[in-house]
């Protein structure tokens, strides 16, 4: 079994080798047949290494198919969704967290959409928990970063991350919680993590 999750995780290891995305597909299906052989050893570590780099792939790609539509970038949007990180507070009053955005509304409604963003909340900013569900004023832009050599590159961290856009929540009467969170490993680690910002500890 270990050594089946290590062929796996070599297979996912394998697509950063790649210049462009392959078709996962025809990988997923390889792996799998020679899966059936698995009274092979060496078939069976062949088919978890094929099986871990399209799996990856298409969840790679399944990331990447969740953009920002280029004519809602810069636009006050009404949004909603779930708050999926625990925020990070500066300053009193300010606060960086993950939000799976599930909808946001136009002229004839809501419409559903999914789109995991990086919020900055900069002002009168409320106290927020992993897993509740709030409605948002914001503006939205696709993930941008530097191409300098040997730089940090913040596209791709905000892609290891799962986050497909960045943005800011606008100050607005619209800005209320809808739902509690029921997360119970969310808020334990919210707890946890007020209770350490509370220790008069050094920064090391």
């Amino acid at each position: 079994m270990l050594l089946s999750a290590l062929a796996f995780l070599a297979g996912g290891c394998l697509l950063l080798l790649y210049p462009d995305l392959p078709d996962p597909w025809p990988w997923i299906v390889a792996g799998s047949g020679l899966l059936c052989l698995w009274r092979y050893p060496l078939l069976l570590f062949a088919g978890c290494v094929l099986l871990g780099l399209g799996w990856t792939a298409c969840d790679a790609g399944a990331l990447l198919s969740l953009s920002l539509p280029h004519e809602l970038e810069n636009r006050d949007l009404l949004v909603h969704g779930v708050v999926i990180s625990l925020p990070q507070q500066r300053r009193p009053g300010q606060a960086r967290f993950g939000f799976n955005i599930t909808g946001f509304r136009t002229a004839d409604g809501w419409q559903s959409f999914r789109l995991p963003a990086r919020l900055n909340w900069y002002r009168d900013a409320a106290r927020l928990q992993p897993g509740e569900r709030w409605q948002f004023r914001v503006r939205l832009k696709r993930p941008r970063g530097f191409a300098n050599p040997d730089g940090f590159d913040y596209e791709r961290w905000l892609f290891s991350r799962a986050f497909r856009a960045t943005g800011y929540v606008k100050t607005s009467g619209a800005n209320r919680r809808l739902a509690a969170s029921d997360e119970l490993i969310g808020t334990l680690r919210q707890r946890l993590a007020g209770q350490l910002e509370r220790l008069d500890l050094s920064p090391d």
